[in-house]
């Protein structure tokens, strides 16, 4: 694979733009169905990259699945974001927003050792770490509570 194309993977990764397309659509999506709404769908949207990416048999899916991932991710941050906002004590809500951020740069910090131990698996390692991904993304959905949402959202 060249280095251009490495680079086009990070560039469309969950932490860059594939998250910022999601984000501009996740935003509005927030606003008319709610929070918990969001965060629970876009984690179809994610299994759906994760599938992508364990089952590549090229290049294009490979791209596909990253795209896809990102967006994802980026569907679900504006309702993260604004939840811990509104769900804070007001005393500590910058200080929470702040070890929000500190986890999600540690997020990827975790990924990348786990990819690393798992390298000599190869082309299987990778594969297992996103199946880690997909079924952490698979609880997400199962266990998030939507039936609250709606008195959250009036107050």
């Amino acid at each position: 694979m060249s280095s251009a194309a490495i680079g086009a993977l990070g560039a469309f990764s969950a932490n860059a733009f594939g998250a910022a397309i999601g984000a501009l659509i996740g935003g509005p999506i927030v606003d008319n169905k709610g929070r918990i709404f969001v965060v629970k769908y876009s984690q179809l949207v994610y299994m759906l990259g994760a599938l992508s990416i364990i089952f590549a048999i090229n290049f294009l899916m490979l791209f596909a699945g990253f795209i896809t991932l990102g967006v994802g991710v980026g569907i679900g941050i504006p309702s993260s974001w604004t939840y811990l906002s509104e769900t804070s004590n007001p005393e500590k809500r910058a200080r929470n927003v702040g070890m929000s951020q500190v986890a999600w740069a540690a997020g990827p910090t975790i990924i990348f050792t786990l990819g690393v131990i798992l390298s000599p698996l190869g082309l299987l390692g990778n594969r297992v770490l996103f199946g880690v991904l997909l079924l952490g993304a698979l609880l997400v959905y199962l266990f998030a509570d939507t039936s609250g949402e709606s008195e959250v959202m009036e107050k």
